[in-house]
C-alpha cells in the first residue's frame, strides 16, 4: 500500500495487505472481546495497542528466518505499514464507532506522513556545494559527486541531478556504488547516466548491490571507467591529482590502501562505498568520497539517523562534509532508497547531489580546514 509502485510492487503489496488484514483482525478481535462498550476509554487504547503488537509478533519467526538485510526490510516494511496504514484504520473505525471524531483527525495526520515520506521528500532534491582545500593542488578542479541512485524508476528528479550536474561544467563526475535495485532497469539507468557530460572523465566504484548484473559492461556504454583496485592519475585544468578506488570488500584488508595509494602524486582522492574506509586510511589519501548510509533515509528532528549501517559517528553517516583525523570525508546521501522489501521513504532526509570544488591549500594554511555551503 504505496504511493509509488515499483520494480517489487506485487510482492509488496500482498505484505501490506497480509499484514494489514492480520492487524486489523487482532484488533476488533480483542475490542469486541475485552471492550465491546461503545465508549472511548483509556482501556480501549491499551486493547489497540496489545493487538497491534502482538500481530507484529507473530512476524518475527518469518523475519528470523529471512534474516540479514532482506529481513531487515521485511522489519521495516511491518512497522511503516502498521504506522502509517493500519492504524489511520483503526482510527477512523474508532471515530465512528465510539464517537470520537478528533481520531479522524489523527488518521488523517498519519496518512499526510506517509505523503511526505513516500512522495513528497524522496522527489525533493538538496543541491550542496562543497568546497576542499588539498595540498598539492595548483589549480582548482570541479567533481559531481553521485552515490546510491537505487531508484525504481528514472523520473524528474533523476533529469534535475543531470541537468544540475552538467551546468555545473564538471572536469569529473564520481559515482561511489550502489546504481540499482534490480536488473531490469539497467537500461534505463545506463541511458541515464550516459547523458553526464563533465570535462574529463566518469568514474564508478561499486557498492553492495552492483554484483546482480553486467555492471562493468553497463558502466563502459555509458562512459564510465571502473575504478575498483585501481589507481589513475588525472590531469585536470592544468592540475594533478591521483583517484584511488576500492570495492566493498578489499579496502578491509589490512595495509591495502597504503599499498594502492604507495608512490602515486598528491593528493589523493579516495572512492569507497563505505565512509568506513575513512576511519583507517591513516595519511595514505587526502580526501575520501563515499555514500552507502542514505543519510539513515529516515531521520527524526533533532536526533537524527535511526539506522546508517555504518561504523562511522552517526553525524557523520547523516551526510555531508567532516574530518576524521588529517582526513576530509564526502558521504553522500545518495539519490534513492533501500530495495527488497524495504519501504520506498525518506523522512528529514533529502536526495543528495554534491557538486565540489577542490581548492589549492595555501602554503601558510596548515590547518587545511574545509569550507561548505548550501543551496
Amino acid at each position: 500500500m504505496s504511493f509509488t509502485w515499483n520494480t517489487f510492487g506485487w510482492i509488496n503489496l500482498g505484505i501490506d495487505l497480509l499484514a494489514v488484514l492480520l492487524s486489523l483482525g487482532a484488533v476488533f478481535y480483542a475490542l469486541r472481546r475485552w471492550n465491546p462498550d461503545a465508549r472511548f476509554t483509556f482501556v480501549t487504547f491499551k486493547i489497540c495497542v496489545r493487538a497491534l503488537v502482538v500481530a507484529l509478533c507473530g512476524w518475527l519467526p518469518v523475519i528470523g528466518y529471512i534474516g540479514g538485510i532482506v529481513g531487515f526490510s521485511l522489519m521495516a516494511r511491518l512497522g511503516w505499514t502498521t504506522a502509517t496504514v493500519t492504524i489511520p484504520l483503526v482510527c477512523l473505525y474508532l471515530a465512528r464507532s465510539r464517537r470520537m471524531p478528533w481520531l479522524a483527525v489523527v488518521a488523517i495526520a498519519l496518512v499526510a506522513v506517509k505523503y511526505y515520506g513516500e512522495v513528497w521528500e524522496p522527489s525533493n532534491l538538496e543541491v550542496e556545494r562543497v568546497e576542499v582545500r588539498l595540498p598539492g593542488l595548483k589549480r582548482k578542479v570541479k567533481l559531481v559527486h553521485l552515490s546510491d541512485l537505487q531508484t525504481d524508476m528514472i523520473g524528474p528528479l533523476h533529469e534535475r541531478v543531470r541537468r544540475e550536474a552538467n551546468a555545473f561544467n564538471p572536469d569529473l563526475v564520481l559515482f561511489t556504488g550502489d546504481l540499482i535495485n534490480h536488473p531490469s532497469l539497467a537500461e534505463v539507468a545506463g541511458d541515464w547516466l550516459a547523458g553526464f557530460e563533465p570535462v574529463g572523465r566518469k568514474y564508478f566504484v561499486t557498492g553492495d548491490i552492483d554484483g546482480g548484473f553486467a555492471t562493468e559492461g553497463l558502466l563502459r556504454r555509458a562512459g564510465f571507467e571502473m575504478l575498483d583496485g585501481r589507481r589513475q592519475v588525472i590531469q585536470a585544468t592544468g592540475a594533478q591529482l591521483t583517484l584511488l578506488g576500492v570495492d566493498i570488500w578489499d579496502w578491509r584488508e589490512p595495509g591495502y590502501l597504503a599499498r594502492l595509494a604507495d608512490g602515486s602524486p598528491r593528493p589523493r582522492l579516495l572512492l569507497s562505498h563505505r565512509p568506513d574506509a575513512a576511519l583507517i586510511v591513516g595519511d595514505a589519501v587526502d580526501f575520501v568520497l563515499s555514500g552507502h548510509t542514505h543519510g539513515g533515509q529516515v531521520c527524526l528532528p533533532l536526533w537524527g539517523p535511526i539506522v546508517t549501517l555504518s561504523n562511522v559517528a552517526r553525524r557523520i553517516a547523516a551526510g555531508g562534509l567532516h574530518r576524521i583525523g588529517q582526513v576530509q570525508l564526502l558521504v553522500s546521501r545518495g539519490l534513492g532508497w533501500e530495495g527488497h522489501l524495504a519501504p520506498r521513504v525518506r523522512t528529514f532526509c533529502r536526495p543528495h547531489l554534491i557538486l565540489v570544488e577542490l581548492l589549492p591549500q595555501p602554503a601558510a594554511d596548515t590547518r587545511s580546514a574545509p569550507l561548505a555551503s548550501r543551496r
